[in-house]
């Protein structure tokens, strides 16, 4: 029997012994639960559900398949769970965190296919040269992308992340280029 059965035997429990034989809402406010247990139910029941919906969207898939159908995952959507439609629709003034383990321990960070590997890479650039020139744009050695470097507090360069350049057409704006000798300043394209 789980928390919310326990609950209840002990509200009966404890009227019978004091010869009640209604049981009534004071009565069970008065052996409600403590903050934590209403907490843990109310995960596991949302635990539980989740469960139920992702086993009836696997089984609906499952069917689709034997069945000879093709079916998108986009077409199985789980229902919504309670703590959604309320904050859809009602004015709830506690906002709740959807069920989910915290990450333990060192967390590799997820890079999105579409950023340039280049991405925040050092630009081996003296601040005082870059300054001193009037080209303020790089071009990312990678996928040709222009962008404006950013200076850290210890005078260091850096390219900004940006994401991978899809049109290769050659840029023409005075920029630095990375070449063979380092980075130089490119002033006009030929």
């Amino acid at each position: 029997m789980g928390v919310l059965g326990d609950w209840i035997v002990d509200t009966v429990d404890a009227l019978f012994r004091a010869g009640e034989t209604v049981l009534t809402i004071e009565a069970l406010t008065s052996h409600a639960l403590q903050p934590d247990q209403r907490a843990r139910l109310e995960m596991e029941a949302r635990t539980g559900e989740n469960r139920v919906a992702r086993a009836k969207a696997q089984s609906e898939l499952e069917l689709q398949r034997l069945l000879g159908q093709a079916t998108t995952e986009k077409q199985l959507a789980f229902p919504p769970t309670p703590a959604s439609e309320a904050a859809r629709g009602q004015n709830e003034r506690r906002i709740e965190r959807a069920v989910t383990r915290d990450p333990v321990g060192e967390q590799v960070p997820q890079i999105s296919t579409n950023k340039c590997p280049f991405s925040g890479t050092a630009i081996e650039i003296q601040e005082q040269r870059y300054r001193s020139s009037g080209t303020r744009q790089a071009e990312c050695p990678h996928c040709h992308t222009l962008r404006q470097p950013t200076i850290s507090r210890n005078g260091r360069l850096r390219f900004p992340s940006h994401d991978k350049r899809r049109l290769q057409t050659p840029p023409t704006e005075p920029r630095w280029v990375q070449g063979s000798a380092g980075w130089e300043e490119v002033i006009m394209q030929l």
